[in-house]
């Protein structure tokens, strides 16, 4: 190993020691969609859809989860509420397949098609805006009314809540 190799392990180790293990999850989530799948963690048990990306930490390889399809997503997240099913669609969009933003007819549109319908996705995300810490927050809107095509962007804290959906163990 060369210097460098380990000067940036050093800094990446620092920078990493003083999180939790939900925020430690946000950080290596993005960099998991940042670098892609780089291979560093153990081979995806068999049958999973997912691709596993890993750490090296001190505890050994911390693994950061990613989803082929909106499905396995949404089943693993289990979101409960209509404006839990639109940050996770959210999620998917942005995260997932690595959009800058998403509307809402396309998070829309990836519910309607596993048939999950939400009442009315503008409110869901409306509500997930009014939320302490914001989840979502909106970067454009085109067209003048009330029917006009807005543009979200999950905020940290929606990463985040995502990520606590996702590592919440089922029985």
């Amino acid at each position: 190993m060369d210097d460098k190799q380990i000067l940036a392990m050093q800094k990446v180790v620092e920078a990493l020691s003083g999180l939790g293990d939900s925020d430690l999850r946000v950080v290596l989530g993005f960099i998991g969609m940042r670098y892609g799948d780089l291979n560093l963690a153990s081979p995806v048990a068999q049958g999973s859809t997912s691709r596993n990306v890993g750490l090296i930490g001190n505890g050994g390889v911390l693994p950061v989860t990613s989803y082929d399809t909106f499905p396995d997503l949404y089943h693993a997240a289990n979101p409960e509420t209509e404006a839990d099913k639109a940050l996770v669609a959210g999620y998917w969009i942005q995260a997932c397949q690595q959009k800058d933003g998403f509307d809402s007819f396309t998070a829309n549109s990836v519910l309607k098609d596993m048939g999950y319908t939400i009442s009315n996705i503008t409110r869901a995300f409306d509500a997930l805006m009014a939320q302490d810490p914001k989840y979502v927050m909106q970067t454009k809107k085109t067209g003048t009314s009330r029917q006009a095509r807005k543009v979200y962007k999950l905020t940290q804290a929606g990463l985040k809540r995502v990520g606590e959906m996702l590592n919440t163990p089922t029985e």
